[in-house]
């Protein structure tokens, strides 16, 4: 089996799904070794056997996890995330390896964040994350601490949109975020799924002469996202019971946040969306990113994530459908990529509805930035309070 078999093997393929079982934990070990058993038959090759080099990481990352699964079900947490702890350790090296921290025409230029809301406007601070005083409100979700509120984004108005189960058009509201000049957020990245890593690769296994110009970089990054799979299946489980209060696939992603916020060297997770079955070209638009707040207090919002993005004013999706925003398309304005937003249909993004509201917020991101150089600097803040 070579590299590119493995990665298009079914089984390896995330997110996962455990509709046909019912044992959470059964599940979980079958897969990884199903996965240790594919490591282990990879035909040789300089990226095969640099990954088999690191077997007995693998191997230490997959029974470390199951065994914080089981500690979870016996009701003892402590115990679960000191295996946990030892999961990260085994990877250590291959996470501080992917991440995302660049500024400009980066991964981190232009995010989105939708709400859901039968309200005409709303101020920028009811769009970003729920205040301190109403940490009562925050819920369980995949990436998440009860009680402690995070700043979710995604990299495309269509991940947000299926994120929130395709809710009426007409009913949202959206902002374009980027972060502050001269910021840097270290970012661990969870974006990298195997169908993605998958368009890099020819059929024989080697890297595709489209992408011979970064290949000590791609081959990097598929070594370390095929030895970190352990852990990014565990945190891609498709929730089998979505009304139920517990959910068993949020066990380990939830302690990847906790891993994170206990973590001064990362500000946050990149991670693809279960929801949406598409990959593209670059990575960003099928990603999720989630900040989780770090300057805690009693009421208001988290000062340093306040301090790091600027944000456009929140607007309807109905007004940005009728409008222009602005002469002209910068380079940077038009989301240029294709994308299978129903099965078996690619085409170009910016043609689509999403699209095409999309480059209008991205238009107004850069008329905002124009006029921070141009004398109005406090354009786009936003308030702590």
């Amino acid at each position: 089996m070579n590299l590119y078999e493995f990665l298009s093997d079914p089984d390896i393929e995330l997110p996962l799904s455990w509709t046909n079982s019912n044992d959470f934990e059964e599940f979980i070990n079958n897969r990884f070794e199903i996965f240790l058993d594919r490591v282990k038959n990879l035909d040789s090759s300089t990226i095969a056997d640099r990954v088999k080099s690191r077997f007995d990481a693998m191997d230490k990352c997959c029974d470390e996890i199951k065994k914080a699964v089981r500690s979870t079900f016996e009701g003892h947490p402590h115990d679960a995330y000191q295996h946990f702890k030892k999961t990260m350790t085994s990877i250590r090296k291959e996470l501080n390896k992917l991440t995302i921290n660049k500024l400009g025409d980066s991964d981190l230029r232009n995010l989105y964040r939708v709400r859901h809301t039968s309200s005409p406007s709303l101020s920028k601070e009811e769009l970003f994350h729920i205040p301190f005083e109403d940490r009562h409100k925050v819920a369980t979700q995949r990436y998440s601490i009860p009680g402690l509120p995070c700043l979710y984004l995604s990299g495309s108005l269509y991940t947000c949109w299926e994120e929130m189960g395709r809710p009426p058009f007409h009913e949202l509201q959206i902002s374009g975020f980027w972060l502050k000049d001269a910021t840097t957020l270290k970012v661990l990245n969870f974006g990298n799924r195997p169908k993605r890593l998958n368009k890099y690769l020819s059929p024989d296994g080697s890297i595709s002469n489209t992408y011979k110009n970064d290949e000590t970089q791609l081959i990097n990054t598929l070594i370390n996202s095929i030895v970190i799979w352990p852990l990014m299946a565990a945190c891609s489980i498709i929730v089998k019971n979505r009304n139920a209060p517990y959910k068993p696939e949020y066990v380990i992603p939830q302690m990847v946040l906790q891993w994170i916020t206990k973590n001064e060297k990362f500000d946050g997770l990149c991670y693809f969306s279960t929801h949406v079955s598409a990959v593209t070209n670059i990575q960003l638009p099928t990603s999720n990113f989630v900040f989780p707040a770090q300057n805690v207090v009693s009421s208001g919002r988290c000062s340093k994530l306040c301090k790091s993005f600027k944000m456009t004013d929140p607007i309807s999706w109905q007004v940005l459908s009728a409008v222009n925003a602005g002469e002209g398309v910068r380079g940077g304005d038009l989301p240029m990529y294709n994308y299978e937003i129903i099965d078996g249909i690619e085409e170009p993004y910016w043609e689509t509805g999403f699209g095409e509201v999309e480059l209008k917020i991205n238009k107004m991101i850069s008329s905002i930035a124009q006029k921070n150089l141009n004398g109005e600097p406090a354009l786009g803040d936003i308030c702590e309070s």
